[in-house]
């Protein structure tokens, strides 16, 4: 009996010690030195517990702010450095431990590219001589590469990597004919004797001159982000939409859409406790005089009031300051939680913003807030821009989308339904509101082609609220 009674209590206290080990947290990382602009992937999925799963993961950076609750994201670095991220899991038995990974962020070396101009010496322009001659300044002492053509030739008369010595400049007479050729300072082209020359000759122009550009941050031609580890919802989920006022919480659905700015992270912890996703609205093509970032934006981005909202201005998605401003709003997104975002005024090319804004300008820009989002393991809708939706959805989750009933643009949506991701539609009309026949007939329509519509005050704030699902 006493042995028996022995091994039992050995038993519950190897039980009690197991059920108390903490469990084990553990970061790779894409790479540890980077330069600044660049992106690192970090992963936690590893991290393991005997007590059972890992049930939450918080990264941090050296501050203590939170940058995603995933078990994988990925962070742009916008400033050189040394970071220490941190990475917190939690196990099902309420059991914690932590890791930290150092990154370093170097700062980019500018590269100061030659400067070209073309001299021509009218005298000698038919004598077979040497009118041509090609003066760069500005030389650094690194490789650069320049292409030469002539109206005269179809094709490139010559072109090579070229190694600048600019403590020793000298003038090398190259004959035209095509030719891998190495050259210091200064270039003076020979026009062979015997070849047919007219009045316009061999003019020679300096077609393209790259010597490590800035990178593109708003890139049209930007493949999307299809690594990590985001929220996904497919073409059968649910919603709510409210903007405005205290949200109601009880609604039956897959997903809540409420504003980034004024949510609380304590609101979007609660729907989520209640196994909805969150996701946070912000304006990504629009100034709004009563965010909290409003002191961010330069004069030199804002143009033409938005029809109807006053305080609100398009935004000059064409320049590229727009991108940081961006960025921190992901981020806080991440930092409150959300599971995803709607980036609103996505289509400002088709609006008068006061800027020349072209299609490829907005594509460009929504491809960037799409891949940033992803980067950051949030997921991401495409708002309206219907004419884009071909070459957009395979950057976007979802689509979220205005009066598409109203304007006759449902259609247009059938793309992201192909590829099993919702579209979520509002309708404002009154007939809508106050006529139960063509509500109805508004719902067997949207049901027909897959989509999930409800009818809203325009305000968002849940004054009524009824579901075509």
């Amino acid at each position: 009996m006493k042995k028996v009674f022995t091994t039992a209590i050995l038993m519950l206290a190897t039980l009690f010690f197991v059920g108390c080990e903490a469990p084990k947290a553990e970061i790779s990382v894409s790479e540890d030195t980077i330069y600044v602009g660049e992106s690192i992937s970090f992963d936690g999925s590893s991290s393991s517990s005997v007590n059972g799963d890992i049930t939450t993961y918080v990264w941090t950076d050296t501050e203590g702010k939170v940058l995603s609750h995933k078990s994988t994201f990925t962070k742009t670095f916008e400033a050189s450095g040394e970071y220490i991220i941190t990475l917190t899991v939690t196990d099902t038995a309420n059991q914690s431990s932590e890791t930290a990974v150092t990154v370093t962020v170097n700062e980019v070396v500018p590269v100061t590219c030659p400067k070209a101009t073309l001299e021509v010496d009218e005298s000698s322009l038919h004598s077979g001589a040497a009118p041509y001659v090609v003066t760069l300044s500005e030389v650094p002492d690194t490789d650069v590469f320049i292409t030469f053509s002539s109206d005269y030739y179809e094709d490139i008369w010559t072109q090579g990597w070229i190694k600048f010595e600019p403590t020793d400049p000298e003038e090398l007479n190259i004959v035209i004919p095509k030719g891998s050729i190495e050259m210091n300072g200064s270039l003076h082209f020979t026009v062979p004797e015997g070849d047919p020359v007219d009045e316009k000759g061999y003019i020679l122009r300096i077609e393209n001159t790259s010597c490590g550009s800035e990178k593109v941050i708003f890139d049209p031609n930007v493949d999307p982000v299809t690594v990590g580890n985001w929220y996904k919802p497919d073409a059968n989920t649910s919603w709510q939409w409210q903007l405005q006022g205290a949200i109601n919480e009880s609604y039956n659905v897959d997903i809540y859409d409420i504003d980034l700015f004024d949510s609380d992270p304590s609101l979007i912890q609660s729907l989520q406790a209640s196994g909805k996703k969150v996701i946070c609205y912000f304006s990504a093509g629009s100034y709004e005089n009563w965010r909290d970032d409003k002191n961010d934006f330069p004069d030199s981005i804002l143009g033409n009031t938005l029809d109807g909202w006053e305080g609100e201005r398009w935004l000059d998605i064409s320049n590229e300051e727009v991108a940081p401003i961006m960025i921190k709003r992901l981020e806080l997104a991440v930092e409150k939680g959300c599971d995803g975002v709607e980036p609103d005024n996505m289509d400002g090319y088709t609006n008068d913003t006061g800027f020349n804004l072209t299609p490829t300008d907005q594509l460009a820009y929504n491809k960037f807030i799409a891949n940033e989002s992803r980067k950051l393991g949030l997921s991401v809708a495409l708002k309206n821009d219907v004419d884009q939706i071909d070459a957009l959805e395979a950057y976007f989750d979802f689509s979220i989308n205005e009066q598409c009933h109203e304007y006759n643009e449902c259609e247009n949506m059938q793309k992201f339904i192909d590829a099993n991701k919702p579209v979520f539609n509002a309708e404002y009309a009154s007939k809508y509101v106050n006529d139960a026949s063509q509500r109805d007939a508004l719902c067997a329509e949207s049901l027909s082609l897959g989509l999930s519509t409800l009818v809203l005050p325009l305000d968002l704030d849940d004054s009524y609220r009824y579901s075509c699902d």
